[in-house]
């Protein structure tokens, strides 16, 4: 039994419970409720803890709460005096019109405990510290209670959130290598049967913090699957060695057998293939016995039995009965065996998921026990086993909680689970643990509308808290503020049968209307019913026919609407209809779909609303696709996939034609290419815009009126852009969506992903079933509500059992499970329709058909059935279905309900089929709009620099592939090609072959860099005499045989003389250095100033400081690339090489300073020492200086620092870099 709540009488004691229905004022009940503790009962505002379980519900109640303290303060600060009832009457009928009533009668009782003055100021000083109010999300408050009582918890001080719910997969890969992969007969099974670890782990990711599920491990073990398999291996045997005396016995029997069950041909098609298996040696798959051998009733074909059930009348009895036994004992028998292997395997594989689930959950309290990160479902873990009794400090947890929030308010309670329930009751509700100020609970919900159980709330748990609570501390909302009292009362009508919800304690509570009448002009029935069969036909039609229909009708029916309300002949509220007045209510967004294309047929805008993320949607996927033929635009199936889809819409035609025109297909993958280097010069969002802009899309799209489309497109490239912002490259970025889009599949999604509305302009909204829920809308149209969910559950299903939630797959339920679980399903789809017909405000329209599984419906089961009649009965015919319906309407009370039964909306599809081009809606043609000034968007893409990029005064953003080779082509070609503005240029004289006059230019000096590459420096250069003379004519070097005595003495000369401390490279080892040593590494902030500081620290040459001062690139957050030429690395010292073929006239280390300050080489000397100091410290061996040294190729002596230049960097002057 359950009290009427009245918000100022009630207790402020023990643990209550308010049970509210749709429509009742729940949330304004709880900021109303919070008014009364801050003013009449006197409590600090971070005293009162206020728990919700979204953060949009969170960030309601943050509003709801401020604003009802808010109209406490407004009210008595305009009150008059003498400050008596009749005062506070009318300041709250002016300044809080919406809760007068209890605004006054609270004001009224604060007044008798304290001046108007201190309760004013006692407001002001809730609102100013209303931010240090405890309103939080279910997760967020186990986190706050984590960092507030880590030591308690027994966890790190300071708590890292994961935002990414989804299990990482390192646990299940560890379990798949060491207890399956390894195990010969595990890893047959598990091939067989295609599974992998991420398949297994995403399967039941959604159960790993429900660590409350009792399971139920099959019986079955290895040694019972061995068993059954060598039962199938003597089965085959047996058929393989008699398949003569198997295709006789079929001719013998082929007459007498039905050809619809046993076609000739497939019998032949089935010898032969043993025939075939025979052959080769194999042992036939178990799962292609099963398709074979048996029938869509599951009847193992070739049984004695079936075959002789199956014989033709004329043949009943005279069978051949050796024919009849061949094939029993052979087929017959080897069917039976791999039908009990299959189900051994089942079960083993049943038994690996759930040992799976353990693994991960142990590996999930390792790695807690070593790191500070947490997700979501770890928040609730850590709080509730930290409570648990057996833990050290749990008593001391549990009061420090309760001191800390003195009263608990917990909204949307039907949404719990028993590990939240376990928290708070052990925190909260314990009153062994509170000898003294024991806080107050209130629980606030509707178990009507507990829908969520796909997330895991547990309509279990809440009952379960309600039997726990004593009566006295039970209430009830009565007052529906929504809805009128017809509606209100025809809705009703439907739930009025004992166990409406199927399961006991889950009651329908009568509730009152506030309002007596529809504020519809002129007045309407409440409920409108639309019959969708076809009346001349008795038998049901198909799910996909009716589909059809229910749109067409729903559409007509909303588009005629709004024509009636263009002519005046259709008011709310004493205004016309407007579209945004109206709401179709789906299921899944495919429906939503249909609906909305019949609207635009109409001429109708519609918005859809959803909670579902975007990389769910077509436009995700087609962004894939065009990403996929950037990166690869030699794969045309990219191409196709995206001119087939949303955003090109080709036609067949067009696509074929585009495949037989080579020329065209190379036009686009050279698009594809520019695309791709535009991407990775200035990013993905740009990229993807101008590829798009080259072909109109965006205006074809806004001129068909794609306004989903486009919003889909822009939300997709700005999640891309934002995510690129973290440093991923294109191939990653790339791997990144894809993960994104399998993720939705697993039902996994983020708050920032969630679609975006496509308009915020007054339409049609089409809004799923579940997101609907704490919604309301003046007419609602439910055009799929005939079609319920189906009779299928998941692989894996949660049951509820005397000894708590059982964690159960499918193959493992005994027929008592099916019922409960039957149960159970139909139970939350009566909690579904019951959110989908309380969202009106005047009318509801609802479409009802018959279909094969009308037995199974919610309705079925309200209007005639019982809940075993609803999911094992027979199927419903169209006629008794639609009588049953006739007669529920028409045994309704006239007086206080009010139905209107119409088989077709007749005027509606006149209408639109005669007169919908003059569909006039009532718009406000007076106003005057202003475009709006959008902020540009700012994307940073991943920006890859190198020092030929920084010396030329710009970043150099381009893929690391091209990058590379390019950047070390190029820089080598500069050097080569550019003399000194001071350098005299030799007369070429064909008779000098030295190197001051070898020749010039980018082959050149790519020539010399490709010999030093590969030149081992211990040897001798006229030992490799044939290999450089080879290079030289590669390099189309002239004369290679004349220039090679002068090379050698070059390269032999380059080998000996000495570097740093006496080091010369021919007295290395070829441990101690590498060549050509590629580099990329990630930096933030390389910016001009510290790099001209640096030249200045360094007492470089006057002329590289002043040449740093005039360079002029942007600073610098992402990537440094390039190569360097020979890093050494010898007796703990580090050396960098890298070799110039500038041609000098002086190449002394003095005048070596103007080409060093000129080229900005001091400036890839620091890149260097920067890309060597990070190589060596990560192998935890580098020195504390690093020698860089440039040889210049044509200057070297052998013996001194002649055409060398140096410059040793402190490792300590990189630190900001490092």
């Amino acid at each position: 039994m359950s009290h009427d709540f009245t918000l100022l009488n009630v207790p402020l004691v023990a643990t209550n419970l308010i049970e509210a229905s749709a429509g009742t004022g729940k949330t304004w009940n709880i900021s109303a409720l919070f008014a009364r503790l801050v003013l009449l009962e006197q409590m600090p505002v971070d005293k009162i803890l206020v728990v919700t379980f979204t953060n949009a519900a969170t960030a309601e109640l943050k509003t709801r709460l401020r604003d009802r303290l808010g109209e406490a303060l407004h009210v008595l600060h305009k009150m008059q005096a003498p400050f008596g009832a009749t005062e506070v009457q009318a300041a709250c009928e002016q300044y809080a019109p919406k809760s007068a009533d209890f605004m006054s009668k609270l004001v009224e009782q604060a007044l008798q405990k304290e001046s108007r003055e201190r309760l004013m100021m006692r407001l002001k000083a809730a609102l100013s510290q209303f931010d240090h109010a405890a309103i939080y999300t279910i997760h967020s408050f186990c986190q706050r209670v984590l960092q507030d009582f880590a030591f308690y918890c027994q966890v790190p001080f300071q708590i890292e959130l994961d935002e990414d719910s989804t299990p990482s997969p390192i646990a299940a890969q560890d379990f798949w290598r060491e207890q399956v992969a390894h195990h010969e007969q595990l890893a047959q099974i598990v091939y067989r049967h295609k599974k992998n670890p991420q398949q297994q782990a995403a399967a039941l990711a959604s159960f790993v913090g429900r660590t409350y599920l009792h399971t139920r491990p099959m019986a079955y073990t290895l040694r019972d699957w061995q068993a059954a398999n060598e039962g199938f291996v003597r089965a085959w045997q047996d058929t393989a060695n008699q398949l003569d005396a198997i295709e006789s016995a079929w001719e013998k029997l082929q007459p007498s057998l039905p050809k619809n069950s046993y076609q000739p041909d497939d019998l032949k098609s089935y010898i032969q293939q043993c025939h075939d298996w025979k052959s080769a040696g194999c042992l036939p798959d178990v799962n292609i016995i099963l398709k074979l051998f048996f029938n869509s009733k599951n009847e193992n074909k070739f049984s004695l039995a079936t075959l002789t059930d199956k014989a033709k009348k004329d043949f009943k009895g005279k069978q051949d009965p050796d024919a009849l036994d061949c094939l029993s004992r052979t087929w017959g028998e080897w069917a039976n065996h791999a039908q009990i292997l299959s189900a051994s395997e089942g079960d083993v594989l049943i038994n690996v998921a759930m040992d799976l689930l353990h693994a991960i959950r142990q590996q999930n309290e390792a790695d807690k026990q070593k790191q500070p990160a947490r997700q979501f479902d770890d928040l609730l873990l850590d709080v509730f086993n930290a409570l648990q009794t057996n833990r050290t400090h749990a008593t001391a947890l549990a009061q420090a909680m309760s001191h800390t929030w003195q009263v608990v308010l917990i909204d949307e309670f039907q949404d719990t689970d028993p590990l939240q329930y376990g928290i708070f009751s052990r925190a909260f509700m314990q009153s062994s643990l509170h000898t003294e100020n024991a806080p107050t609970v209130f629980m606030v919900g509707d178990p009507k509308q507990a829908i969520y159980n796909f997330r895991g709330a547990d309509i279990f748990a809440y009952l379960q808290a309600a039997e726990n609570v004593s009566p006295e501390q039970r209430y009830t909302l009565r007052t529906n503020f929504r809805s009128h009292a017809r509606l209100v009362n025809s809705v009703g009508a439907l739930f009025a049968k004992p166990q409406p919800f199927v399961l006991p304690n889950l009651a329908y509570e009568t509730v009152q209307a506030h309002r007596s009448n529809s504020h519809l002009s002129p007045q309407e029935a409440a409920v409108r019913v639309r019959w969708l069969n076809d009346l001349s036909l008795d038998k049901t039609e198909k799910t996909d026919a009716l589909q059809h229909t229910s749109a067409q009708w729903c559409a007509s029916e909303i588009a005629y609407a709004l024509h009636r309300a263009g002519q005046g002949e259709l008011r709310l509220k004493d205004k016309p209809l407007h579209a945004g007045d109206m709401a179709v209510l789906v299921r899944t967004r495919q429906e939503g779909a249909m609906v909305q294309r019949e609207l635009k047929r109409l001429n109708v805008q519609s918005v859809l609303l959803s909670r579902d993320s975007v990389f769910q949607e077509d436009e995700a996927r087609a962004v894939y696709a065009l990403l996929a033929f950037f990166l690869n635009p030699q794969q045309t199936a990219h191409l196709v996939y995206v001119l087939a889809g949303c955003l090109f819409g080709y036609t067949a035609q067009q696509l074929w034609a585009l495949q037989q025109d080579e020329r065209a297909l190379s036009e686009w993958a050279d698009e594809a290419s520019v695309a791709l280097q535009k991407w990775q010069k200035v990013g993905v969002y740009a990229a993807v815009q101008h590829f798009l802009q080259q072909h109109d899309v965006i205006q074809n799209l806004l001129a068909a009126g794609n306004d989903r489309t486009l919003t889909n497109l822009g939300q997709v490239l700005e999640l891309l852009a934002a995510e690129e912002e973290s440093g991923r490259l294109p191939a990653a970025l790339y791997q990144w969506l894809q993960q994104e889009i399998a993720a939705t599949q697993d039902g996994d999604s983020n708050e920032n992903r969630a679609l975006r509305l496509e308009s915020d302009e007054q339409l049609v909204k089409i809004v799923t079933m579940h997101a609907s829920k704490g919604l309301q809308y003046p007419i609602v149209y439910c055009p799929f509500v005939w079609r319920g969910k189906g009779n299928k559950g998941d692989d894996w299903q949660v049951l509820q059992g005397e000894s708590g939630s059982t964690l159960l797959h499918k193959n493992q339920m005994t027929d008592a499970d099916k019922e409960q679980a039957q149960k159970e399903r139909l139970s939350e789809d009566l909690r579904l329709l019951y959110v989908a017909l309380t969202r009106a405000e005047e009318q509801l329209v609802l479409y009802l058909a018959a279909h094969e599984n009308t037995h199974h419906h919610p309705f079925y089961y309200l209007l005639d059935g019982d809940a075993h009649k609803t999911w094992s009965g027979a199927k419903v015919p169209a006629h008794a279905y639609r009588q049953i319906w006739q007669q529920f309407v028409q045994k309704q009370n006239a007086e206080t309900t009010s139905f209107e039964w119409d088989e077709t909306p007749q005027a509606a599809l006149l209408w639109t089929q005669n007169g919908k081009s003059s569909l006039h809606i009532q718009s406000d043609s007076d106003t005057v709009y202003q475009a709006q000034t959008v902020a540009t968007r700012h994307y940073a893409p991943v920006v890859f620099s190198s020092f030929t990029a920084l010396s030329s005064h710009q970043h150099a953003p381009e893929a690391l592939a091209n990058t590379d080779e390019a950047e070390r082509k190029w820089d080598i070609a500069v050097q080569a090609a550019l003399p000194s503005e001071t350098t005299s240029l030799p007369i070429q004289n064909d008779d000098i072959w030295d190197m001051a006059h070898f020749p010039r230019g980018a082959k050149a000096g790519v020539c010399l860099h490709e010999l030093l590459e590969y030149f081992p420096f211990g040897q001798p250069a006229e030992k490799h005499s044939e290999r450089i003379v080879r290079v030289l004519n590669r390099h189309q070097i002239a004369d290679a045989e004349n220039w090679l005595p002068a090379v050698c003495d070059m390269l032999d000369k380059v080998r000996q003389t000495p570097l740093v401390n006496g080091i010369r490279l021919c007295d290395l080892s070829r441990q101690e250095w590498l060549n050509e040593m590629a580099f990329l590494f990630e930096i933030e902030q390389f910016n001009l100033v510290d790099v001209q500081n640096w030249c200045k620290q360094m007492n470089l040459s006057p002329e590289c400081v002043q040449a740093a001062l005039s360079l002029t690139f942007r600073q610098l957050s992402g990537f440094l690339n390039g190569f360097i030429d020979t890093l050494v690395y010898t007796q703990n010292q580090a050396l960098v090489i890298d070799y110039k073929s500038n041609y000098l006239a002086d190449y002394s280390p003095a005048s070596l300073n103007p080409e060093i300050a000129k080229h900005h080489y001091y400036l890839q000397a620091l890149i260097y020492a920067i890309a060597t100091a990070r190589y060596l410290r990560s192998r935890q061996c580098c020195p504390d200086v690093i020698a860089v040294r440039y040889v210049f190729l044509r200057g070297v002596d052998g013996s001194s620092q002649q055409g060398v230049w140096a410059c040793d960097v402190p490792v300590a002057s990189l630190a900001m870099w490092l």
